[in-house]
């Protein structure tokens, strides 16, 4: 847990708010990764650091969301799915 050191101190006070949102995002628990190694091609790899750069992240968190974007619709939680299906049946 991490504390203002005192409420003089010469931060702004929007720098104040950066390190309360800060201190409540460490709180809160993470979910468990795994770490993965695989490999690339030099274009996917330029493809990716391009990526990170433009949108200020990592790699691995434009890999996941890639990932859970381009599986979860055919391999994810079974109820999203019928519904999906079974919209197309119903009657209005």
């Amino acid at each position: 847990m991490f504390t203002l050191r005192s409420q003089k101190s010469r931060r702004s006070p929007a720098c104040k708010h950066i390190w309360v949102i800060y201190t409540e995002r460490m709180e809160t628990p993470t979910p468990k990764l795994k770490p993965f190694l695989m490999r690339l091609h030099p274009q996917t790899r330029q493809l990716l650091d391009t990526a990170a750069a433009d949108q200020h992240r990592s790699v691995s968190s434009i890999i996941d969301q890639c990932v859970r974007d381009q599986l979860q619709p055919r391999y994810g939680e079974l109820t999203p799915r019928l519904q999906r299906f079974l919209s197309g049946v119903r009657q209005p």
